[in-house]
């Protein structure tokens, strides 16, 4: 009997050691390659000739983009539109690669928690970055809203602190 776990194993097609670091190429590696390519080959056919009149596959390209932008400005206004290009690109490289992965023999590559993890730590630690950039030091005024007793910031410090673990996360899941 076959084990039911195999497809999601990673087997090195490549070997590569370096400084006893393993950057072997295995199936994953491959797939997002092959998902930054079918990404790449989507907004390039997409918007090659740039018509009057747009094609069909013109058509769905702005409409998927055109999408993204409007939860963008529905969430984080009209200045939010400088993330737009990261959140396109983050939700068509997960996009494809699901969808890439319901191939037989194809791999996902999002079964992996390493590369689910990375998507995470990036969007929580781009948010902190915005954060600082737009409030400065005053960001941390989030963790102690006004008006609450001295006597509850032990138990408000770490809601706020979970509540902004989950922003991050309630934006991904509105956008996936």
């Amino acid at each position: 009997m076959e084990n039911p776990l195999h497809h999601f194993e990673l087997h090195r097609l490549v070997p590569i050691e370096l400084f006893g670091v393993d950057l072997s190429i295995n199936q994953a590696v491959v797939m997002m390659w092959v998902v930054v390519a079918a990404v790449a080959f989507f907004f390039i056919w997409g918007s090659r000739g740039g018509r009057l009149v747009p094609s069909k596959f013109q058509s769905v390209v702005e409409i998927a983009v055109v999408f993204l932008k409007d939860i963008v400005v529905e969430n984080m206004g009209t200045t939010g539109l400088v993330f737009l290009p990261f959140l396109v690109a983050l939700f068509f490289f997960i996009l494809f690669s699901n969808l890439l992965g319901l191939f037989p023999g194809a791999y996902t590559v999002t079964s992996q928690v390493m590369v689910t993890a990375v998507y995470a730590v990036i969007v929580y630690v781009m948010s902190l970055f915005v954060g600082f950039w737009f409030h400065g030091i005053g960001y941390f005024k989030i963790y102690a809203p006004a008006g609450v007793p001295w006597w509850l910031l032990p138990m408000m410090v770490p809601i706020e602190v979970v509540s902004q673990l989950a922003r991050p996360m309630t934006l991904a899941v509105r956008l996936f």
